[in-house]
């Protein structure tokens, strides 16, 4: 019993929490806000979690993992059955699971690329820029549009990386209900993949 209540607890903490760094970012928030949020005493909440860094890790690090995971299964999965095939089920491959990180962790994604400055996290929204803007970059090689071919560079690839997260971030914190996500979702990834193919053709 005393277990569950402890359980129940944290769970509020996190709760609270999760609402305070919404409101005003890492730096900002306030523990004894938290606290009283939680209607607990500012002291026994530092006996749940010794930092405001322990507890905005507590909220955070699951999603972080799931993020990491789900961009390292895109591209492999890219890689294993062909680029192609990639394209013509991106409903299936690319937008469920999107669907599914948005509609269950929306707040905690959003935390993490937006209130997250002071902690470890605070520059990931630009390293995934860069990831996803390095997975489009390997492919430049296997480009045949002549006037591709000829840029200078490939800081298209960087706009277009930005573009779709910034997207998806749109999506989050515009959020209706989980039908108008998968709806919104999927037309996102339609229009940025069929984009995305004409360099690939």
């Amino acid at each position: 019993m005393v277990q569950i209540l402890k359980k129940e607890r944290k769970e509020k903490i996190e709760r609270a929490a999760l609402d305070e760094f919404m409101l005003k970012g890492f730096l900002n928030a306030s523990m004894r806000k938290i606290a009283q949020n939680a209607q607990i005493s500012t002291s026994n909440l530092y006996n749940y979690f010794e930092s405001k860094e322990k507890l905005f890790y507590s909220i955070t690090d699951g999603v972080y993992t799931i993020i990491n995971t789900l961009v390292k299964d895109l591209t492999r999965t890219e890689r294993e059955i062909g680029r192609e095939i990639f394209f013509e089920q991106v409903s299936n491959l690319i937008a469920k699971p999107i669907m599914k990180l948005i509609k269950n962790h929306r707040e905690k994604f959003l935390l993490i690329m937006e209130g997250s400055q002071g902690t470890k996290y605070e520059n990931y929204q630009e390293e995934l820029v860069i990831i996803i803007e390095k997975h489009f970059t390997e492919h430049f090689h296997t480009m045949e549009n002549i006037e591709t071919q000829d840029l200078a560079d490939t800081f298209i690839f960087h706009i277009l990386a930005r573009n779709l997260l910034e997207g998806l971030l749109e999506i989050s914190r515009h959020y209706v209900n989980d039908k108008w996500v998968d709806f919104n979702v999927e037309a996102l990834m339609k229009y940025h993949v069929d984009g995305m193919s004409q360099f690939f053709k």
